[in-house]
């Protein structure tokens, strides 16, 4: 199970955070094969019931996403990929509040992980869709601190820019994004 893991953890690291995977269909389909394997090897373990999560919350199935979140915290409530999936599991199922909760606290966890950016703008997007546009600024800017390339944090800086009425800035970075 253990090599599964690795593996699994390099494909999310080479997908989201280093972006030197396309992020399509056969990405996750990937992620959740192998992530089947690992759990069919040792059920117990948390951060291959993590990405097997992420994959069923790509599909939308963010209940079954967070069934899976729940039984990797049990089995292991100090997974960093456990913590930031369910962040990530929340955010994008309509509790933004409850998922940067989880998602700072993924980030607190593990502050040097480099899948942290994403992290970060996933947390932005939090604050977006709950209107606090000056804190999805502030994150989404921090983020780009740290990683001056990561486009998903340039998005969200760009959206909120927008919503506030800075339109040339938002203009300026959306170029930079797409």
């Amino acid at each position: 199970s253990a090599a599964y893991v690795s593996l699994l953890i390099s494909y999310v690291y080479e997908g989201t955070a280093y972006g030197t995977m396309d992020i399509d269909q056969n990405f996750f389909d990937i992620l959740e094969a192998t992530a089947r394997k690992a759990v069919a090897i040792d059920p117990g373990d948390a951060d291959a019931q993590a990405v097997l999560a992420l994959s069923a919350a790509t599909k939308g199935t963010h209940t079954e996403a967070w069934a899976q979140i729940s039984d990797a915290l049990a089995a292991n409530p100090n997974s960093y990929l456990a913590v930031a999936v369910g962040g990530i599991n929340r955010a994008w199922a309509g509790y933004p509040a409850e998922g940067r909760v989880l998602l700072e606290g993924a980030v607190k966890m593990n502050p040097r992980d480099p899948l942290n950016p994403y992290l970060h703008s996933i947390i932005a997007a939090s604050h977006y869709m709950e209107k606090q546009y000056e804190h999805a600024i502030d994150v989404a800017r921090r983020a780009l601190v740290e990683w001056p390339h990561f486009q998903h944090a340039r998005g969200w800086l760009a959206a909120s820019l927008a919503q506030l009425g800075h339109h040339e800035e938002a203009k300026q970075h959306f170029h930079e994004t797409y």
